[in-house]
């Protein structure tokens, strides 16, 4: 487990699937998304017990969850110790230490500051716990969430042309990392 100042980080519990897979099918996420097909519940049962369990050791899969102090509990929306969102750490190549970002929250919970401190907090679990020397990841040029990783301190080192298509067009994507010593600069960490 992972414990932020708002939110909690831990192992992706059986009846969390069930939510997780309702959100990756959202059309408003999905367009984020490599998968461009709604996602079955035998699909999601099958990638939890071969991925989304932290068995495959080039995977490591969290769920985000609110913690109970949370700040925003007076938002009637927002319920304490509430399932969020998931977010990992995907692809490692242990031998050159690299692994793949990959995070998502409910459209609830977009813009109020949680999609950062999470990706603070998985980026830390990849340099400090997989020892990764380099965490990257893609997000497409649709997507305001480059600021997002922009801001956390990864850098976009660079594009690929016609690499998503959505609602009858093409559009690029951003490829962006971080290394270890930008990050030990940055935060003072590893």
């Amino acid at each position: 487990m992972l414990d932020g100042n708002a939110i909690v980080l831990q192992e992706i519990m059986p009846e969390s699937i069930e939510q997780l897979r309702c959100w990756r099918n959202d059309p408003e996420l999905r367009q984020y998304f490599r998968e461009w097909k709604d996602i079955t519940p035998d699909q999601q049962t099958k990638w939890y017990r071969e991925r989304g369990n932290n068995t495959d050791p080039q995977h490591v899969y969290f769920q985000i969850m609110l913690k109970d102090q949370m700040a925003l509990a007076e938002n009637d929306a927002i319920k304490q110790r509430q399932l969020i969102g998931c977010c990992g750490v995907l692809n490692i190549n242990w031998r050159i230490r690299t692994g793949e970002l990959s995070i998502f929250l409910g459209p609830a919970f977009h813009g109020l500051g949680l999609g950062r401190e999470t990706l603070e907090l998985l980026t830390r679990y990849a340099f400090e716990e997989c020892n990764l020397h380099k965490f990257w990841g893609e997000c497409y040029d649709s997507n305001d969430a480059i600021k997002l990783y922009t801001g956390v301190g990864f850098k976009i080192d660079g594009t690929i042309r016609d690499s998503w298509f959505h609602n009858g067009k093409y559009g690029g994507s951003y490829i962006f990392s971080i290394l270890e010593n930008e990050w030990r600069e940055k935060y003072g960490t590893i």
